[in-house]
């Protein structure tokens, strides 16, 4: 009997973005009442010249509001892992998609933070074969690399590996997430449980 032909692994919801798009709200409207308390009074243009300071409280909501972009994109471009027999596809981020398929890939390892790491964080992460640019392959380019760099703050030795995806957005437990991939890899890739 066959098996699957793809997997997707179910997103959790975004409670991590709305968590820090709260305490952005809480803040921004603690600087923006602040600025109306001080700057709010000035009169716009006194003796026909405008005052920049009148303008400084309305210039700070437009900020505000305009800081607030980068989480609504956030809560509707969530991260994306998948998996079939041709390749692995991964948004890490907010970014791009990435198609990296079997071929291209040398190794898949999951990195969990040990019982005395107290607030790590687990990383799945990609080592690319070194060759030369495939124009099929999706290569990772900086913007793609954020949980990468949070990866190699934590745990020095990611530094080999060129992507990481958060696992804590996704449901199951960091392993299983690693086999439901693990299932469609070939066997010239590598599959490490956990990593030092």
């Amino acid at each position: 009997m066959a098996g699957p032909v793809r997997v997707v692994l179910r997103r959790r919801f975004p409670f991590p973005v709305l968590y820090q798009a709260s305490w952005y709200l809480l803040i921004a409207a603690v600087v923006d009442a602040a600025l109306w308390g001080i700057f709010g009074p000035e009169p716009l243009r006194p003796a026909g010249r405008l005052n920049p300071l009148a303008l400084l409280p309305r210039a700070a909501v437009v900020v505000a509001a305009c800081g607030l972009v980068p989480f609504a994109v956030a809560l509707f471009r969530r991260p994306r892992l998948a998996a079939d027999h041709y390749a692995l596809t991964v948004r890490p981020g907010i970014g791009r998609q990435l198609i990296l398929p079997w071929a291209s890939i040398a190794e898949i390892a999951c990195r969990r933070p040990d019982s005395d790491e107290p607030g790590g964080d687990s990383f799945l992460l990609v080592r690319l074969v070194p060759t030369a640019a495939d124009p099929l392959t999706d290569r990772p380019h900086w913007w793609d690399k954020a949980a990468l760099r949070a990866a190699r703050r934590q745990y020095p030795s990611a530094a080999a590996f060129d992507l990481a995806i958060r696992q804590r957005r996704f449901a199951g437990p960091p392993r299983a997430q690693l086999a439901w991939l693990a299932a469609f890899a070939p066997p010239h890739v590598v599959i490490t449980r956990s990593f030092g």
